[in-house]
């Protein structure tokens, strides 16, 4: 550490010194000898910080105390001491099977930061526990490979992180469990799920999930306002019947009877290819709910994003070589959508009707569909795949749209040839593997 401010910073470059600032290795004096000192110092101070923005990318702010840590008592000790604007660094290595307990308290300008020396380098293969309480934690670089965690708490984030859920073929397997909080993001991560080939078969009673609602019932025990955003999906178990096992990637609730509980859960600018489940891949289970500017394709021929229950959901913006298929309601919305290859936009029929909150599946209920793009794909309304629905779809509205329109179990179905109810179109969004998950580059948290 040396002192700017003597005659030193005199034979150094302008950026060398910044350089110096920014990385720790020196400091401002706190007297000048003119004004012309004063002046430099006024500039290198504004160089440092512009400086080390640039170096982090903008991705985790600066920290006002650094802590190395190699062991996992080092790391449990760094976070039994932790301090707002600590940043916690992980040497390369394991910090064991048992799973990491975090209750701390950072703010929003200055979380406590729990980031790996070299992106992937610390793995927890335990998983992380952040507690209820726990405020404005960032874990940045972990790898969570067959790892099962909880997020509950506000303001945390999780980024650039490898998540994958352990394996159980009888039980249940969450990379991460979320509840008991809000404002939380999920965003440039991989989601990796296990494929049967990779486990050589799954038990009726399984549920593999990449990200989940932990927890239900209440408000009070929920997940509330996560936002998971440009992370990759990869894997996935194929699945021949919906519930045995269950096994999307991301799911905003657990049961029937939280329908109506407003998560307000975002995903965006998400992507996966080839995908191979024959269900689920993304489900709101809830209200309020965006996915939105997703590119998700499948390999099967019957994989799909849904708002299975919930009211106000919207699907936007989204490219999809898949199915999507809307329940309940009011008010679920598909809006400037893509699909390719034959793909379905189901409104559903229902086994019950839309007010019915105790089973399931529900009857799709003035469901707004609006400038939806693909000329082989098709809109179903009053889709039934058995005798059992007898609840019709109810008062759809359908507008400027491309795909063919099919009618089954339907009432009171508004088509228009232009947008009406809709909002203005925009233009479905086109990602690669490159644009999401651990590698992306940078582009901001929107």
């Amino acid at each position: 550490m040396w002192l700017v401010g003597d005659t030193r910073y005199r034979r150094r470059s302008v950026l060398g010194i910044a350089a110096a600032l920014a990385a720790g290795r020196a400091t401002l004096g706190g007297t000048v000898a003119s004004v012309a000192d004063r002046i430099v110092m006024s500039a290198l101070a504004a160089a440092a910080a512009e400086l080390s923005a640039s170096l982090t990318g903008n991705e985790y702010p600066a920290p006002l105390r650094t802590v190395n840590v190699s062991t996992r008592s080092e790391l449990d000790a760094a976070l039994a001491n932790a301090q707002p604007g600590d940043h916690i660094v992980l040497a390369d290595g394991s910090y064991g099977s048992i799973r990491l307990a975090i209750d701390v308290r950072g703010t929003s300008a200055n979380p406590v930061v729990i980031r790996a020396a070299n992106k992937l380098g610390a793995a927890l293969p335990g998983g992380f526990d952040l507690s209820a309480d726990s405020r404005y934690v960032m874990l940045w670089g972990l790898n969570l490979d067959q790892a099962n965690s909880l997020l509950r708490g506000v303001g945390h984030v999780i980024r650039r992180c490898y998540l994958r859920p352990n394996f159980d073929a009888s039980g249940t397997s969450i990379a991460i469990a979320a509840s008991a909080g809000s404002d939380c993001r999920i965003d440039y991560c991989d989601l990796v799920m296990y494929t049967d080939a990779e486990t050589g078969g799954w038990n009726s009673g399984a549920l593999q999930s990449a990200i989940r609602q932990g927890a239900g019932g209440a408000v009070g025990n929920m997940m509330i306002r996560l936002t998971i955003h440009r992370c990759k999906l990869v894997g996935g178990q194929t699945r021949d019947t919906y519930s045995a096992p269950y096994g999307g990637f991301i799911t905003t609730a657990q049961n029937v009877t939280e329908s109506e509980i407003e998560t307000e859960w975002t995903v965006r600018y998400c992507w996966g290819a080839g995908l191979p489940t024959r269900h689920t891949i993304i489900e709101a289970k809830s209200s309020k709910n965006t996915f939105e500017y997703l590119h998700i394709s499948t390999s099967s021929a019957s994989g799909y994003v849904a708002c299975r229950q919930g009211h106000q959901n919207t699907l936007r913006g989204c490219s999809l070589d898949c199915h999507a298929r809307i329940f309940r309601g009011p008010s679920n919305n598909v809006h400037s959508c893509s699909f390719s290859n034959n793909r379905k936009l189901q409104i559903m029929a229902g086994i019950v009707k839309y007010t019915d909150f105790t089973n399931d599946p529900p009857q799709a209920y003035k469901t707004l569909v609006s400038d939806i793009k693909g000329p082989n794909a098709s809109i179903i309304v009053g889709e039934k795949f058995n005798s059992s629905y007898m609840e019709p779809a109810l008062g759809s509205v359908i507008e400027a749209v491309e795909p063919a329109i099919t009618y089954k179990l339907h009432q009171n179905t508004t088509v228009r040839s232009s947008i009406v109810d809709g909002p203005p179109p925009i233009a479905p969004v086109t990602l690669t593997a490159n644009d999401v998950g651990v590698d992306a580059p940078w582009q901001g948290e929107n």
